[in-house]
Order: C-alpha cells, then structure tokens, then sequence
C-alpha cells in the first residue's frame, strides 16, 4: 500500500491553479478525513476516535504520505437513542443506580449487568437511525466538504454507525444537489453500517459480533443493513465494548481483524479520489443560487495568489468573513447567508501583491404567486 500511494503522490503532487489576477498558484493536494460518530457518541468521544484513527492511518503511512492529510470531525448528536435507553433504564432499575452508574456502563469502566445490555439491544432493534440526520449538524457537515473542495482538497469521511446516515445525505446533496462538487472528489468509507447502502458504493466494515448492527437487522419491515463481512472472534484483540459496536473498543483495536481492513479501505478510497479542480472562475458561490424568501443560501469561497480578503453582503453590508490569506497566498472558506427576504448580493474583495482581486455572486428570491 506505501509503494502504491507513493506513486500516486510523485505523479500528482501538484494541482496548478489558475489564481485571480491569471496566474499560477501551485499548491500541494491534499484529503481531508473527517470522522463521523454513531450513537452513544459525545464530542469528547468523537474527538478521541478521530485521533485513535489519524494514529492508526499514521502507523501505515509514510511520513510524506501522512503529511498531506488533514483531520476533522463531522459531529452529529444521538439524544434520540441515549434518552430512550436512560428513561427506560430508570424504570426498570433503581433510578439512583442508572443516575450514578449511566455514563459508567457506557464507557466500559463498571461492570454492565444483564438487564442493561439487553434493554441498549432492546433499544437499538426499535430505534429508527435515519430519522436522526438533523439538519443543522448536516449542513455543518456540507459546508466542511464544501469548503474543503473548493480549496483544492478530497474528502474522505470514515462514518461510523448513525455517521453513515449523514455521511449518505450529504453524498446525495454534494453530488445530487442544486450545486454539484467535482465528480470523484469526495468518497466515505462505512464502519458499523445500519443502513442498507454505502453512498457511492464505498467499502464498509461491519462486525459479525457487532450487536447493534444484529439488533437493527433483525427489525421487521426494514430494508437490513448491509451484512457482516469480518469478525475479531479469536484475533487476539482485547475487546473492551460488551455491544462490540464501538469504534475504538472494537474496530479500531490492535490486533483486531477490523483495523487492519478499514486502514487499507481509508487508505484506497484516499488514492482513488480525484484532487478538484480550483480556479478564478466562481471564486465564490451560492449554493442554492435562487431560495424562497425567509430561507438560506450556503455562501462559499476560494481564490489564491492574494494577501488579505474580505467577504460580505454587500446589499446588507454584513461581513460573513474577514482575514489574512494562509501560507501558500490562499483564502477560502464559507458560511450561511442568514434569511434573504430579497435579491442580495454576496462579494469578496481581496489585497495582492499585483493587482486587487474581486467577485461576487447574486442570490434571487423565488416569487410566490397567489391564486386568483
């Protein structure tokens, strides 16, 4: 896998972008991985697990290799299944036990009794995922990917459990969607997957012993998820999640046969992807470009070979972002218009060495027609 990537890196190690003012901006390509957490996930957790697989994805690449990528979280909340879990834990226990020792059976530092382990598979077998891809956290998650296509960048998003219902929303909407990114420039690999699908058709990891997944599958009337295709049973892995559905105390475990396959999948979906064209021609963007009034347009942009720039509403005056440009002269970035209630325009106005760099973009308000 090193001697593949690193012929992948020699032959496209520069993309040549053609900057404002008609120049040359050589900039390095590179791939963002983000991870996207599953339920029984805080922030916390979700933060550890990227860096458990930024170590890991670290351990079989090479220096320069690993050098080019970035590493972020796609964040999505699941108060949804905990509070089911919690509430019902609460009746069928003594209520102080749950209060004291909840946050404990999650994290594997007490020991889980019976009941709790068949009421969270309980929980699972009726709990529907997909009603959780909340927009707010998805359209974060799009204005990451976004931000980070337009800057020249791939994504690669390693979804773990609910992660890959977001994780196939937001495939649908970059590829699908009013604005669609370059073709081949973002792809997910699929941990745990209770859906019936990988957007894209990506590689997907799930565990025979994972339990939560085999909950989910056996609920009637559903489309199943996609079936285990690997097991750690007598690999040598210690195993510290009684559900065998966590991504650190299962997947990603040393030793276990899962880490192994989802590093060679993050790795392959890596070299596969295509680094997305950046150039002067719609250095900042709309997406959607025509919105009924009261609703929002996704503001994005990217322009290189400037000093310092300056993004705003120029019909409001607001400033959506203001700043230097990073290293390599670059400033890209993006954010939400906020409720446009009329035809309003966006620019961006940059400083450079040669010569000011502008653009703007209009967004138009839909008419609504009444009946006569």
């Amino acid at each position: 896998m090193k001697r593949l990537i690193a012929v992948f890196v020699l032959f496209f190690w520069y993309v040549h972008v053609v900057s404002a003012d008609g120049g040359l901006c050589v900039q390095p390509s590179g791939t963002l991985v983000v991870f996207g957490n599953g339920i029984l996930g805080t922030e916390a957790k979700a933060e550890f697990a990227k860096e458990r697989l930024k170590t890991v994805l670290g351990a079989s690449l090479t220096a320069d290799e690993f050098n080019r990528l970035e590493f972020g979280v796609a964040y999505n909340h699941s108060y949804g299944y905990l509070s089911d879990l919690y509430e019902s834990l609460k009746q069928k226990m003594s209520q102080d036990n749950v209060v004291e020792s909840f946050w404990r059976w999650l994290g594997n530092t007490q020991f889980v009794p019976q009941v709790v382990r068949d009421e969270a598979l309980r929980i699972a077998s009726a709990f529907d995922f997909s009603t959780q891809v909340g927009t707010n956290d998805l359209d974060i998650h799009l204005q990451t990917y976004r931000s980070s296509v337009l800057a020249g960048k791939t994504v690669v998003v390693v979804a773990h459990s609910q992660g890959n219902f977001f994780a196939n929303a937001a495939y649908n909407v970059l590829y699908n969607g009013v604005t669609p990114i370059p073709a081949n420039s973002f792809g997910i690999v699929s941990v745990a997957n209770p859906a019936s699908f990988v957007g894209g058709g990506g590689p997907y990891t799930t565990a025979l012993e994972d339990l939560v997944i085999a909950a989910v599958a056996r609920v009637p009337g559903v489309v199943p998820p996609l079936l285990p295709n690997v097991s750690n049973i007598n690999s040598g892995a210690v195993i510290t999640d009684w559900l065998g559905h966590s991504i650190t105390g299962e997947y990603l475990v040393d030793e276990s046969r899962t880490q192994p396959k989802i590093v060679a999948d993050t790795e392959g979906m890596i070299v596969g992807l295509t680094a997305p064209p950046t150039s002067s021609p719609g250095i900042i963007t709309a997406t959607p470009s025509r919105v009924i009034s009261g609703s929002s347009s996704t503001i994005a942009w990217h322009v290189c070979g400037v000093n310092h720039c300056t993004v705003t509403n120029s019909t409001t005056s607001a400033i959506l972002a203001d700043g230097d440009a990073d290293g390599v002269g670059q400033f890209f970035g993006s954010a939400s218009s906020g409720p446009i209630i009329q035809q309003t325009i966006f620019a961006i106005n940059c400083t450079a060495d040669s010569s000011p760099v502008s653009s703007r973009v209009i967004v138009n308000v839909t008419p609504v027609f009444g009946e006569f």
